[in-house]
């Protein structure tokens, strides 16, 4: 029967009987450690789980348990042991300790954030790309293969391309894969020796500032570690030499991707395509004017035409029409370039950076 022994124990400590008797004995399935004990023969817990275990103990229980300290014991189903008491630890070493565990976590973050591009999605994904790999390496290769090369083939098929450029595809999105994981390993094994030699929580912040400011700081704002400025920030005051290298290198970055983006729309992604248009341009502006000698290479108005089955007179003002397109949407981006990088350019203080963030992000968000 449980009682409380109240003269023996402090109020609220409870006791059972230190007599041969037959218990029920609740322990946690991973550490054998009591969490509960009883007398009732009717003991049946309230809820189900797989982290708690209940056995039968029939004997004398230890004489100094107690409900209130039954943490503190082991029971492996036969016989309760006193678990060691736990070391007292410096109060500065261990949050010293918790800090560089901190780092880690921040470190891991931040080179799974950088990784997570290129990681499969899907179950056995990296097993299927290590097989595309080996197709496309061997068709590359001109080896032949006793199976079909069906994994290279679906990636052909789907994508409406040749063997060649499928197989060329895979082995050059496997090798930026590898630069990537090449590159965040010497970032990830460079910090993890700094973080693991500081002997001081100062050493550790440093750490910290450079893992959260300094490396793939676009990245700080979008993990679980984001920069909190809890210290009120001054507008007008200056930024530093190297805050301020900092910054404008990342505006600058921002920028420069937009602007690329955009001017992607004109490039269709082939090398010379702008400079190549502008050259049937001359070719469709000459053969529209009809003046002078028939220019070289007008072959290829020919062949465009042709391709089109348009008339000459067709095919130049199409190719004229593309042709102003291109070089509105040219002259549009290098304006918001010129204006944007005169901006970042005048930068001295905080202010002024949050204000040409804000433009930026207005322009690259209109678009």
């Amino acid at each position: 029967m449980e009682t409380e022994k109240s003269s023996d124990h402090p109020a609220g400590s409870m006791d059972i009987e230190s007599e041969a008797g037959t218990y029920c004995v609740v322990t946690q399935v991973k550490s054998d450690r009591v969490i509960y004990f009883t007398d009732d023969a009717a003991f049946v817990p309230q809820e189900s789980g797989d982290w708690f275990y209940v056995s039968v103990y029939r004997g004398l229980l230890p004489p100094t348990i107690t409900l209130r300290n039954c943490w503190s014991w082991r029971f492996d189903g036969n016989k309760f042991t006193k678990a060691p008491e736990t070391p007292v630890h410096n109060t500065a070493e261990l949050l010293r300790e918790r800090n560089r565990q901190t780092l880690f976590d921040i470190l891991n973050e931040k080179v799974n954030e950088l990784r997570k591009p290129y990681v499969s999605e899907l179950v056995l994904g990296e097993t299927l790309r290590i097989r595309k790999r080996l197709e496309a390496q061997a068709y590359l290769s001109g080896q032949r293969t006793a199976e079909p090369l069906r994994a290279l083939e679906a990636v052909a098929v789907a994508r409406a391309i040749s063997m060649e450029d499928a197989a060329q595809l895979i082995c050059r999105r496997a090798e930026q894969t590898e630069d990537v994981l090449i590159a965040t390993e010497r970032i990830r094994e460079r910090f993890a020796q700094l973080i693991g030699r500081a002997e001081t929580n100062d050493d550790l912040l440093l750490l910290k500032k450079a893992l959260l400011e300094d490396i793939y700081p676009e990245l700080s704002q979008r993990t679980k570690f984001a920069l909190n400025l809890t210290v009120p920030v001054v507008p007008d005051e200056p930024l530093s030499a190297s805050r301020k290298a900092h910054e404008v290198g990342c505006l600058k970055a921002q920028l420069r991707e937009h602007i690329n983006q955009e001017r992607r729309r004109i490039d269709e992604s082939y090398l010379g395509h702008v400079e190549l248009l502008k050259f049937k341009g001359d070719l469709a502006r000459w053969f529209l004017s009809s003046t002078g000698e028939k220019p070289s290479g007008f072959e290829l108005l020919e062949a465009y035409a042709t391709a089109r089955s348009l008339s000459l007179e067709s095919a130049s003002r199409a190719i004229l029409e593309e042709l102003a397109n291109a070089s509105k949407v040219l002259s549009a981006t290098e304006v918001l370039k010129d204006k944007m990088l005169a901006e970042i350019e005048r930068i001295e203080n905080h202010g002024e950076l949050v204000q040409v963030q804000e433009d930026l992000t207005k322009v690259t968000h209109r678009h």
